[in-house]
């Protein structure tokens, strides 16, 4: 078998670079399309949060209740 030339190692270093510049862009594009769920999702739950935090607000901005009703005495017989 003969020695590989020049051109042969370098059209494969071509050939393999043209590879992983594939792979990479997959990854990358996968990334980003996981990156933007993974924002959809936490909006949704900020949404959530700020919902929770203005009944919160409006529960502490409410006058005590100071007619409590009296406690049940037991029964005697």
């Amino acid at each position: 078998m003969a020695e590989p030339t020049l051109k042969d190692v370098l059209k494969a270093i071509s050939e393999l670079d043209a590879k992983v510049g594939r792979k990479v862009d997959e990854l990358r594009t996968e990334m980003k399309k996981g990156f933007a769920d993974l924002d959809k999702e936490l909006t949704g739950h900020t949404q959530v949060h700020r919902e929770i935090e203005k009944d919160i607000a409006a529960l502490k901005s409410r006058p005590a209740r100071t007619a409590a009703r009296a406690p049940r005495r037991p029964r005697t017989r």
